[in-house]
C-alpha cells in the first residue's frame, strides 16, 4: 500500500500554506473512492483553516483506513503522508511527483531521526516530536505493522493465527511486546521493566504456566539481553523456553551498508541516500554491526579504492564516512550482549538459509561512501549472514538448559514468520510439556 500525494490544488504549496512538521491536522475524505481514483481530501488544522490536496489510493482497504483516521483521530500531516512501521523490514513510503510532496516527505523522515548527545550517551527525538509504542501487551500491536491490516504488512499475523488454531487466546495467553526499534537495550530501560511485569502477569493469570518467548530478528538480541539481566532463579520460575526466529546474534553486513551509503530496506520508492542521514542516528543500527566475536578478524567486509575494513576497523570506518557519532554509539552498545552469553533458558534457534545475502561491499568503482557498492553474496536469509544466524549454537555446552537448532532452506528473513514448516515446528515445540 502507498498513498500518492499528487498535487496541491488552486496553486497552493506547503510553503504558501505555511505547513509545519509538527502541527496537528485532521484529514477528511468526503467522497466514495475506488482504487487508483484521484480524489480531493480536505486537511484542516495548524495555522490555516482548511486546504485541499489531491491524492490517489492504491486499495480499498487503504481508503477505509484513512476514512477511519478522519473520523476518529488527528494526525500530523507528515505522519499521514508517511507512516513508518516499528521494524526496519517495513515502511510506508510516499511516491512523490512534485517538489511540495518532496518537502513533506523530508519532514516525515526527519521525525524518525534521533539526536545523539555525547555527554549523556543517549539519543533524543527531534524538537517537537514525541514517540509512543502503542499496544504493549496486545497481539494487535505485533500482528500487523499497520492497523489497517493492509496486504503486505503482516508481521506476526500468521503465527498468532496458528496459535489461536491450537487453542490459545489473544491477550489471554498470547501477548505482544513491541519496542522502539530505533534504540538499543541501553535506552530501553522502561521497556524491559514492562516486559518483566508482563511475563509475571502472564504467568500468574494462566495458572502459573511458564512463559514461552517467540522473538524475531533484533527482538532476539533484546530477548537475550533481557534474560542475561535476570537471575537464574527468576528464569527457572517464569520461563519455559525461547524460540528465536532469524536472530541477528552476530550482526549483519547489511547494517554496514546502511551506515555507509544507506539502505531503503526493500522499499524502492525512497532513495537510499535519503534514508541514510536518518537511519544513521539509530543506535540500534550500531547494535547490529558485525561482531568481532563472530566474524574473523582478517575478513574484509567493506572496501574502497584506498582501504579495507574488518570488524576491527570501525573507528576508521566511521571517520572515513564522516560520521564519528556512529563510532560513539557503537562503543555504547558493543558489549551489551558480547560476549555472547547463553540465556540460561531452553532455546529453539530457527533460521532460514540458502538465500543470497550480502557479505562483502566493494566501493572501488565509485565515490565512497555515496556510491552504490558492488556486493558479493554469500549464504544467509537475505538480511542476516549465516555466520551470525548460527552463532546460537555456541551455547550448546555453555548452559544446562537444552538447545535445539534447525535451519530452513530458501526461507528468508521475513517469510520465516509465515512459513508452514516453521509454524509447524513451533506448534510441536509448544505441545511438548
Amino acid at each position: 500500500m502507498s498513498i500518492l500525494p499528487l498535487q496541491f490544488l488552486e496553486g497552493e504549496s506547503a510553503e504558501t500554506l505555511k505547513l509545519t512538521g509538527h502541527e496537528t491536522y485532521t484529514i477528511d475524505i468526503s467522497e466514495k473512492l475506488s482504487p487508483r481514483q484521484r480524489a480531493t481530501v480536505y486537511v484542516q488544522g495548524g495555522s490555516i483553516d482548511k486546504f485541499q490536496v489531491e491524492v490517489r489510493f492504491d486499495t480499498e482497504v487503504e481508503i477505509e483506513y484513512y476514512k477511519h483516521i478522519a473520523l476518529h483521530a488527528q494526525t500530523t500531516l507528515e505522519y499521514w503522508l508517511l507512516i513508518m512501521s516499528s521494524t526496519l523490514e517495513f515502511g510506508w513510503m510516499v511516491h512523490t511527483t512534485d517538489e511540495t510532496t518532496e518537502v513533506l516527505r523530508a519532514y516525515a523522515l526527519a521525525n524518525m531521526k534521533l539526536t545523539y548527545n555525547t555527554t549523556t550517551r543517549k539519543t533524543y527525538n527531534s524538537p517537537g516530536v514525541t514517540t509512543r509504542v502503542g499496544g504493549f501487551g496486545t497481539t494487535e500491536s505485533v500482528e500487523f505493522v499497520d492497523p489497517a491490516k493492509v496486504y503486505g504488512t503482516s508481521y506476526y499475523d500468521s503465527l498468532v493465527k496458528q496459535l489461536v488454531a491450537l487453542g490459545y487466546e489473544r491477550n489471554k495467553n498470547i501477548f505482544g511486546a513491541p519496542y522502539d526499534f530505533r534504540r538499543a537495550p541501553n535506552e530501553l530501560e522502561d521497556y524491559f521493566k514492562d516486559l518483566k511485569n508482563l511475563v509475571e502477569r502472564a504467568y500468574s493469570e494462566n495458572g502459573n504456566e511458564k512463559v514461552v518467548f517467540i522473538c524475531h530478528s533484533m527482538g532476539c538480541l533484546n530477548s537475550l539481553y533481557f534474560f542475561n539481566n535476570q537471575t537464574q532463579t527468576w528464569k527457572d520460575k517464569y520461563i519455559r523456553s525461547l524460540i528465536s526466529l532469524a536472530g541477528v546474534w552476530g550482526g549483519s553486513v547489511k547494517a554496514l551498508k546502511a551506515f555507509a551509503s544507506g539502505d531503503n530496506f526493500g522499499v524502492l520508492v525512497i532513495p537510499t541516500l535519503s534514508l541514510r542521514k536518518d537511519v544513521r542516528t539509530f543506535p540500534s543500527l550500531a547494535y547490529l554491526l558485525p561482531s568481532n566475536e563472530i566474524w574473523p578478524a582478517n575478513k574484509t567486509l567493506i572496501q574502497n579504492r584506498h582501504k579495507r575494513y574488518t570488524v576491527n576497523d570501525y573507528q576508521q570506518f566511521f571517520t572515513d564516512i564522516n560520521y564519528p557519532n556512529g563510532y560513539e554509539m557503537w562503543l555504547d552498545v558493543k558489549n551489551l550482549i558480547s560476549p555472547l552469553k547463553a540465556p540460561g533458558v531452553e532455546v529453539h534457534c530457527l533460521h532460514g538459509q540458502k538465500v543470497n545475502t550480502m557479505e562483502h561491499l566493494d566501493y572501488q568503482y565509485g565515490e565512497f561512501p555515496d556510491a552504490k557498492p558492488k556486493p558479493t553474496y554469500g549464504d544467509g536469509d537475505g538480511t542476516v549472514n549465516l555466520i551470525s544466524l548460527q552463532a546460537c549454537t555456541k551455547w550448546t555446552r555453555k548452559q544446562r538448559k537444552p538447545l535445539y537448532y534447525k535451519n530452513f532452506t530458501n526461507v528468508d528473513h521475513m517469510t520465516i514468520l509465515s512459513d508452514d514448516k516453521v509454524l509447524d515446528y513451533i506448534g510441536e515445540a509448544l505441545a511438548k510439556k
